[in-house]
């Protein structure tokens, strides 16, 4: 063998191999790629529709034992009794308490319907999720 046929054999060799690493690597890249944006896809929407509990444990690095969930009245729907329309409907207002159990922040809901969000001043410890009655 000549050292210009030894050269060349040696390029095809690196070159072989190159087109081998970089084939194997494509389907990788996408799959992590494709796995990454599905987690992604998956924690924004249990953020967007999770229960208003677990929203709050999230935002406030609250463990989920410190929050209050009133449950959500249904005398404004529909089909309870009497059918029809009861020109009304319920709204969640989050209260956050400090360690005195003062009111620091929360979600206020006033009677016209329009929320006042407030951040709290102190380091969250208890929150309490109430629904509020809003005539129309």
């Amino acid at each position: 063998m000549t050292a210009m046929n030894l050269e060349k054999a040696k390029a095809e060799i690196k070159k072989s191999a190159t087109d081998v690493y970089a084939g194997a690597l494509k389907p990788f890249f996408w799959f992590l790629v494709i796995t990454i944006g599905g987690l992604c896809l998956i924690w924004f929407v249990i953020y967007q529709f999770a229960p208003t509990a677990k929203q709050i444990e999230w935002d406030y690095r609250i463990d989920s034992q410190h929050i209050t969930v009133a449950s959500q009245p249904h005398d404004c729907e529909f089909l309870t009794a009497p059918v029809g329309s009861k020109n009304c409907h319920y709204e969640r207002q989050v209260t956050l308490f400090d360690a005195r159990g003062q009111i620091i922040g929360g979600d206020i809901v006033g009677e016209d319907g329009r929320h006042e969000k407030t951040a709290p001043t102190e380091q969250v410890i208890d929150a309490r999720i109430d629904w509020i009655k809003i005539k129309e």
